[in-house]
């Protein structure tokens, strides 16, 4: 799965044109953080989280999402298209995976 999901995101970059990235990554963005910050952290039935686990891996999870939303103005800002685009599609999988193991459960 990882394997295909690398080969999706690298399929995805090279052939979205340069133009498009800047409204593509923004799009992604409006739709897969909201579904990242609702839906985050995930438990599983062998490891379901209690209260304390639960804040912990929530601000976890704020932070590095803050991080990457930061850094990816700073990457168009210098031109690195390419590379916004890809740190927003792997938010986007994160948020699929985060959407349908809400699904399954």
């Amino acid at each position: 799965m990882s394997s295909g999901i690398i080969a999706l995101v690298l399929a995805l970059v090279k052939f979205t044109p340069n133009e498009h990235m800047l409204i593509g990554s923004v799009f992604i963005l409006l739709v897969s953080v909201p579904i990242i910050l609702k839906l985050a952290p995930m438990e599983t039935p062998t490891k379901p989280l209690d209260e304390v686990e639960r804040k912990q891996f929530r601000k976890k999870t704020m932070i590095h999402l803050s991080i990457e939303c930061a850094v990816i103005p700073v990457l168009f800002l210098i031109g690195l298209h390419s590379f916004a685009f890809v740190v927003c599609s792997g938010i986007m999988a994160a948020a699929g995976l985060v959407f349908t193991q809400q699904q399954v459960s």
